[in-house]
């Protein structure tokens, strides 16, 4: 499939599983992180269940990301505002608990105990991460790809798939960077920023952020592009996959560009 069927097909698949009209009209549409399609895709297209193991991993993802969005501060103590807070807090528990369903039925009890695992590890690192400060843009980075990419990472080393894991992350980092450079571009909120700007000394200002943000996606885009390690079949798909889309390329270069010419 080209890349664009392969992520309208889960994007749908995912919509479907977490339809709720209640939720719906009470909270934001959850965001399903396309890169992670991609990536756990090429992990698991030829394994038996491949739309299980994809959709499920992408729920426990979804419900990670959701109960994030409620660590952020707020300064309404209205009673509407309450109610979106513990709907989302709900919404988080919802699609986890369809990824059970889903598993459970596909009588996959060993790849549940793995979620759970991967579930309760990222848990205790989130807490350090999201209480710990760092003096440097690098340091808090290395910190958050590690719980960002657990999941990823956690399916990968359940099909025993480890050589070029380190291009995978780097992949996966890149492809979140640029979507935080866009949304300062844009202008709009994010996990993300709120984080970084709190709890990173040198990054203080959105205007730091980006120009560190920019920076970091120059050296990623170099760093997978001189990569020349063995890889997995499954990494080398996902490497040629990502050499092959040069739509994203052009975008990624008018971004820099743009950031260039400031």
């Amino acid at each position: 499939m080209e890349t664009k069927q392969i992520i309208n097909k889960y994007n749908q698949l995912i919509h479907n599983y977490i339809q709720q009209e209640y939720l719906n009209r009470c909270i934001p549409k959850p965001t399903i992180e396309e890169h992670k399609i991609l990536a756990l895709y090429s992990l698991v297209k030829d394994k038996h269940l491949h739309e299980e193991y994809i959709v499920s991993a992408l729920l426990v993802q979804l419900a990670l990301n959701t109960h994030d969005t409620i660590n952020k501060k707020s300064h309404s103590n209205s009673s509407k505002n309450i109610k979106r807070q513990q709907l989302t807090v709900l919404a988080g528990d919802y699609y986890s608990g369809i990824y059970y369903h889903l598993l459970a039925k596909a009588k996959e009890v060993k790849f549940i105990k793995e979620l759970a695992s991967a579930i309760f590890e990222i848990t205790e690192k989130k807490a350090t991460l999201y209480y710990s400060t760092y003096s440097l843009f690098d340091q808090l980075l290395e910190a958050y790809i590690e719980v960002d990419t657990a999941i990823v990472n956690k399916v990968a080393r359940y099909l025993q798939i480890d050589k070029g894991l380190d291009y995978m992350n780097d992949w996966l980092l890149l492809h979140k960077l640029i979507i935080e450079y866009k949304l300062v571009k844009e202008e709009k909120e994010s996990f993300f920023q709120l984080l970084t700007t709190q709890n990173c000394t040198q990054v203080t200002t959105l205007v730091e952020l980006e120009h560190c943000i920019h920076n970091k996606i120059i050296q990623l885009r170099e760093k997978l592009h001189n990569y020349d390690q063995d890889v997995s079949k499954e990494i080398d798909f996902l490497r040629n996959m990502y050499h092959q889309d040069t739509k994203e390329i052009v975008i990624v270069n008018s971004l820099l560009e743009e950031g260039l010419s400031k």
